[in-house]
C-alpha cells in the first residue's frame, strides 16, 4: 500500500513544482575558528512546516518507489531537529547534535546515478539519514558513495557544514556523485548552480580576483545570491544579526518564507517565517534523547518568540497529518489514501536499544 500510494505521489511530482520559481533558495556558512553559524534562506511556494525533535535509536527502512529499488535500513545515532513540510522523516533542512546540519536546495542540472546495487533514498529522506547517522563533514563524506539517491519531488543538491567550520557541497552532475570540500570549497555559499559553476562566476567579481562590480539587491538570480552572500560573509565576527543581515541581502519577497540559523557549536537553531517573523530559537543539546522518549514538535507559523522549548507538543499522527495536507494544500488528483499512508509511515518505525548502525 504505501508504495503504491508514494509512487502515485512521485508521478504527481512536477505538478508540485510548476508554480515554483527554478532558482530559490540560500546557504551558507560564517566561522571564525570560534563561533560557526550556518544559515539558510528557504524560498518556495508553500510557507507552512514543522519543527520536529528526532530521537536516536529508531530503527529505519527507507521509502522507496520502483521494483529495481532497494531500501536503505539504519538505526538513528543522533537525536536531530528538522524543518519539515511533507511531514514526519521527509526533512527538508536540520542539526543533530553532533553539530552537523544539512540544507536542501534546487539544482536544475542535477543527474542522478542510474540504478545500481546500492540501497537507495528519496531525496528528503537522505536529509534525515544523514542527520542520524553523521556526526561530521569527513564521516558524511565517507558514507554517501554507500547509497543512492533516487529523486522523486525534484532535482537539488546541498550544503553540509559541522562545528568545526568544515562544509561540503553534495551534488548529482552527470550521473555521479560530486562531493566538494576542503580545497575544492573555498567559499560556504550554495544557491541554484552547480557549485563549481557559481565559484567561476565569483570570481568575476570585485573582492575575488575580478572587476565585475556586485550585482544589485534586485537581482534575485542564482548566482547574483551567490555572489552577494559571499561578498556579505566578509568581516566581522559571526554573530546571529550578521547571519540574519545575509539573509536580507538574498530575500526574494514574499518568495522567502524561513529564515534559519544554525549556531553549530551551541546546537541551537534560530527560526523566523513570513507568516511569524519574530526570530525564536530552540537548545537541541538539553533535548536529545533516545527514541524512550516522544518525538516533539512544533508549528513553524506559531505566533510565539524567543525560546521555543516550552512550546514542544508531544506528536501525533494528527499533527503529521495537518502538516502533510498543509504541505500539499491546492494539489488536486491525488489517489485515495495516499496521503493517509504518508501520515502513518512515521509509525511504523521502531524503537530500538541500538545506535551503532548507518
Amino acid at each position: 500500500m504505501i508504495r503504491t500510494a508514494l509512487l502515485a505521489l512521485a508521478l504527481l511530482a512536477p505538478s508540485l513544482l510548476r508554480s515554483a520559481p527554478a532558482h530559490a533558495c540560500t546557504a551558507f556558512l560564517l566561522s571564525d575558528g570560534k563561533s560557526v553559524l550556518m544559515g539558510k534562506s528557504y524560498d518556495w511556494d508553500v510557507g507552512s512546516g514543522q519543527l520536529v525533535l528526532n530521537r536516536r535509536g529508531v530503527a529505519k527502512r527507507s521509502l522507496v518507489f520502483k521494483a529495481n529499488e532497494r531500501p536503505h535500513e539504519w538505526i538513528a545515532r543522533h537525536a536531530s531537529l528538522s524543518f519539515n513540510q511533507h511531514g514526519r522523516e521527509l526533512p527538508v533542512s536540520g542539526m543533530n547534535e553532533a553539530g552537523l546540519a544539512i540544507e536542501t536546495l534546487w539544482l536544475s542540472g542535477s543527474q542522478y546515478p542510474a540504478p545500481d546495487a546500492r540501497p537507495t533514498l528519496n531525496e528528503l529522506q537522505l536529509v534525515q539519514w544523514v542527520l542520524d547517522s553523521f556526526g561530521s563533514v569527513a564521516e558524511l563524506a565517507a558514507g554517501l558513495p554507500r547509497v543512492r539517491v533516487a529523486p522523486v519531488y525534484g532535482r537539488v543538491h546541498y550544503l553540509a557544514c559541522d562545528a568545526s567550520g568544515a562544509c561540503a557541497s553534495i551534488e548529482h552532475l552527470g550521473g555521479r556523485l560530486v562531493v566538494s570540500r576542503g580545497a575544492e570549497l573555498p567559499v560556504p555559499v550554495l544557491t541554484n548552480h552547480a557549485y563549481s559553476v557559481a565559484l567561476g562566476h565569483l570570481r568575476r567579481h570585485r573582492g575575488f580576483g575580478g572587476s565585475e562590480a556586485l550585482p544589485e539587491a534586485k537581482d534575485t538570480g542564482s548566482l547574483a545570491r551567490f555572489v552577494r552572500a559571499a561578498a556579505a560573509r566578509g568581516g566581522g565576527s559571526p554573530t546571529v544579526p550578521r547571519a540574519l543581515a545575509v539573509l536580507d541581502s538574498v530575500r526574494i519577497g514574499s518568495y522567502t518564507k524561513w529564515n534559519l540559523v544554525y549556531d553549530l557549536g551551541r546546537r541551537r537553531a534560530y527560526v523566523r517565517t513570513t507568516a511569524a517573523p519574530q526570530l525564536r530559537w530552540l537548545d537541541l543539546a538539553p533535548r536529545a534523547a533516545t527514541c524512550k522518549t516522544p518525538v516533539q514538535v512544533l508549528d513553524l507559523d506559531a505566533d510565539l518568540a524567543g525560546d521555543l522549548g516550552r512550546a514542544l507538543k508531544d506528536y501525533t499522527i494528527a499533527a503529521n497529518r495537518r502538516s502533510i495536507e498543509q504541505g500539499f494544500k491546492g494539489i488536486t488528483g491525488l489517489p485515495k489514501g495516499a496521503l493517509d499512508q504518508l501520515v502513518l509511515y512515521p509509525d511504523r518505525l521502531p524503537c530500538t536499544a541500538a545506535r551503532s548502525s548507518r
